[in-house]
């Protein structure tokens, strides 16, 4: 019997051990990509023939919430998927509250994977907003460290070229490593128009390799920011009309060094690589955004400004932000290393910003005052003294902004040039920059004729042909560019005539008093659910909150949600009828009255900013700025849920 009971002790210990031995740890596994940035990490991975587990590290801020969808899974390199099955310490689709720590742990819990795999991805699906590993390696190894094979020129040194204004197309090529295929992401980049002064987005799509290519026709040389590759990392890269630019992206590496749990391992090489035009200089502007010296870095900053000029006058003022330039310009001077380009750069790009927001000072003063007196009186004043400018105040722009087409290489230039512009047609008091200047030519000149010329364009109305041949005489490169922006607004114009699922409304409400429009507006939809946009064409995170909320929008159109989109005479009358084909729903266009008795009544500080309505037309929520995708299905799928 004693015998026995040792067999049955062995073959238990032998088959503990075989199961055991079919249990596989690895720990901080490297990833090649993360959309939710640091906020969500892997501690380890135990992988066994019954079941996979992720143990999660979680850093969020304290007292709000995270949430993992019921429908997350892995997904390998063949496309197959696993469907998450449990979770331990958090539920399943349910917020998560994060505590006063800001961190929390959890497990993630998958059917058992292919031995053979070497590598997953998690995914709570397509929506913009849900979480997402890609390329995460089960082997326990790094990814292989990028050493660049073609290095550029030793001697070659960062240069800023002087811009020639001529058409051409600017070639931009790359390659994304370890990009796994499964992401199917596209590079999101914009730039700079200095004519129109606003921002085109180019879309760059990637190969399952993670190569890509695109050509963007140009007139000058333009700072083209590739964004959403990895959430808060941007790739600002030169170009230049004509030429062709190379960039090698370092995906693991950009991922491992912005990771909580990865930042101490051994680095993966250079996160970028640049061969091509204009490569010493991009390389050395990423390889350092430590080197960047904004005015103002943050949105505090600029509030605290805001609130220390309240009680200033205009040279008070002046004073004021000079000081703080020459305090940033310092900051310049204590970089070491860096190239006489970029100090160059970065210096103009100071005094350029500078330059903005002195000329802005009535605009600036006038908003100081008014937020000075909301928050001592709790609203804001009704009307601002005139604030007049002294005979010396513009003397600066001399030094500051340059009459010369270098300056198309910060990002400001087109915009102070446009304020400028402004002031020089003021009925009281006009700006005469050509006495400042001591000349009345230069690319100064040029830009403010040919920004007047592409007017119409902003606010989609077409160019005459006058017009243009006035562009063109000015340089025949932007009489070639507003002529192609021009046949591309006539095709717009024309597809809109086609587009259904949107009503306009501006006649039928124009006689309606300010304080009966709201109820005259929303009566028609009792018994609905109701989801209001204030907003304008001019408001940039107005239309990105409509790019974000368009999934559930469908979502909720297929519920019967009704959508509203309320603006007023500030989105002028032609580009909000050529705006809003691509927007379904409902369009009211007021007037100012009827705009601020709204403002009035629902507290509105800014857009974009939201009300959504039950069936009985109650106001059960509001927001200013965009409440985020979940929060949005949430309310409104309990909305609709209601009896």
């Amino acid at each position: 019997m004693k015998h026995l009971k040792q067999f049955f002790l062995f073959l238990l210990l032998a088959s503990f051990t075989v199961t055991q031995a079919k249990e596989r740890v690895v720990q901080l596994p490297f990833y090649a990509a993360s959309t939710a940035g640091t906020s969500m990490e892997i501690r380890q991975i135990v992988l066994s023939d019954t079941a996979t587990v992720f143990f999660i590290e979680t850093y969020y801020k304290p007292k709000n919430w995270i949430r993992i969808a019921e429908d997350s899974y892995l997904i390998t390199n063949d496309g197959k998927k696993y469907p998450i099955r449990s979770s331990v310490d958090i539920s399943l689709g349910e917020e998560l509250y994060m505590p006063e720590s800001g961190t929390a742990s959890f497990q993630l819990i998958f059917p058992p994977l292919p031995a053979s795999t070497r590598e997953v991805s998690f995914t709570e699906g397509d929506d913009p907003g849900s979480f997402q590993l890609w390329g995460i390696r089960l082997d326990g190894k790094p990814f292989d460290k990028f050493v660049q094979q073609q290095k550029k020129n030793s001697k070659e040194q960062p240069a800023l070229d002087q811009p020639v204004i001529r058409s051409g197309n600017a070639v931009l090529t790359g390659k994304i490593l370890h990009y796994p295929k499964q992401m199917h992401t596209k590079l999101n980049a914009h730039k700079y128009d200095f004519i129109l002064n606003n921002w085109d987005e180019i879309e760059i799509p990637v190969a399952d390799d993670g190569t890509f290519r695109t050509e963007i026709p140009l007139i000058y040389p333009v700072k083209l920011t590739s964004s959403h590759i990895l959430p808060a990392h941007n790739i600002p890269i030169f170009l230049t009309p004509g030429t062709e630019t190379s960039v090698t992206i370092n995906l693991p590496e950009i991922t491992r060094s912005g990771s909580r749990l990865l930042k101490e391992m051994p680095s993966l090489g250079e996160k970028l690589a640049f061969s091509g035009k204009n490569a010493a200089l991009n390389e050395e502007i990423n390889k350092h955004p430590e080197w960047v010296t904004p005015l103002f870095e943050t949105r505090e900053e600029m509030m605290k400004m805001l609130e220390d000029v309240a009680s200033m006058n205009v040279e008070e003022y002046k004073a004021y932000i000079l000081e703080r330039y020459e305090n940033r310009l310092r900051k310049i001077d204590t970089f070491t290393g860096i190239s006489e380009a970029l100090r160059r750069l970065k210096t103009q790009d100071l005094r350029i910003e500078t330059a903005l927001i002195l000329v802005q000072a009535q605009d600036v003063l006038i908003y100081a005052r008014q937020l000075a007196s909301q928050s001592e009186s709790g609203n804001a004043s009704p009307e601002e003294a005139k604030i007049i400018l002294p005979d010396n105040y513009y003397a600066f722009i001399k030094d500051f902004l340059p009459n010369d087409p270098i300056g198309l290489y910060s990002d400001n230039y087109g915009n102070c040039v446009q304020w400028l512009a402004k002031q020089q047609n003021l009925p009281t008091a006009p700006l005469n920059i050509s006495e400042i200047l001591g000349s009345n030519q230069g690319f100064i000149f040029d830009l403010m004729a040919m920004q007047e010329l592409a007017a119409p364009i902003v606010d989609y109305k077409l160019i005459s042909d006058e017009a243009l041949d006035k562009a063109h005489a000015i340089n025949p490169a932007f009489g070639d560019l507003l002529t192609a922006k021009n046949n591309e607004l006539k095709a717009k114009i024309e597809a809109n005539k086609k587009t259904t699922g949107y009503r306009m409304h501006t006649d039928d409400i124009k006689n309606i008093p300010p304080e009966e429009l709201f109820a005259a507006i929303t009566q028609s939809y009792k018994g609905k659910v109701v989801f209001i946009d204030f907003w304008a064409t001019w408001c940039g995170p107005c239309m990105n909150a409509m790019k974000q909320a368009a999934k559930v929008k469908e979502e909720m159109e297929a519920k019967g949600v009704i959508f509203l989109y309320l603006t007023n005479e500030t989105s002028p009358m032609a580009k909000w009828q050529n705006t809003i084909p691509d927007i379904k729903g409902e369009h009211f266009r007021m007037s100012g009255q009827q705009w601020n008795e709204l403002s009035k009544s629902f507290s509105i500080q800014g857009i974009p900013f939201y009300l959504i309505l039950n069936k009985q037309g109650d106001i059960i929520y509001t927001s200013t700025g965009f409440m985020g995708e979940d929060k949005m299905r949430e309310v409104l799928n309990g909305a609709v849920m209601e009896n």
